[in-house]
């Protein structure tokens, strides 16, 4: 991330007040990132997110709720490369977790969730890096 990005993200990451996670796997394209179906338009000053994230580590923290913030991976444009990554905060309006995912075969540790974006407005600033880079 940007200087900014990492002002405002990192201390709580790293202090632990805060815990997050990476959103790459979707339910019919397991991590292959090419074959993902979360979208993210462009929409003057914000990207619109929709789509789902599948076996997300720390996508919840309490069984009940998602974690607090996500690298979430999304399509951004037709060609097959443009991928683009967010950092989305759990209290995104139209940000939720689907279901915990339990009785798993390893990594029982590890909480994991389905990550649900329907219409999630995320600023521009959020952007991590260059659109479809």
């Amino acid at each position: 991330g940007n200087h900014e990005q990492k002002e405002k993200f990192l201390p709580d990451l790293v202090s632990g007040a805060k815990i997050g996670g990476m959103g790459m796997s979707e339910p019919a394209a397991g991590t292959d990132v090419l074959g993902m179906k979360t979208k993210a338009t462009l929409d003057g000053d914000s990207y619109t997110l929709n789509g789902q994230k599948m076996w997300i580590t720390n996508g919840t923290l309490d069984g009940q709720s998602a974690g607090d913030l996500f690298l979430v991976y999304a399509r951004t444009g037709e060609g097959r490369s443009d991928v683009s990554s967010f950092l989305v905060e759990k209290d995104m309006s139209g940000f939720s977790m689907g279901q915990q995912i339990k009785d798993k075969l390893g990594m029982r540790a590890s909480t994991t969730a389905e990550l649900v974006f329907e219409n999630v407005s995320v600023p521009k600033s959020q952007l991590v890096g260059e659109e479809n880079g």
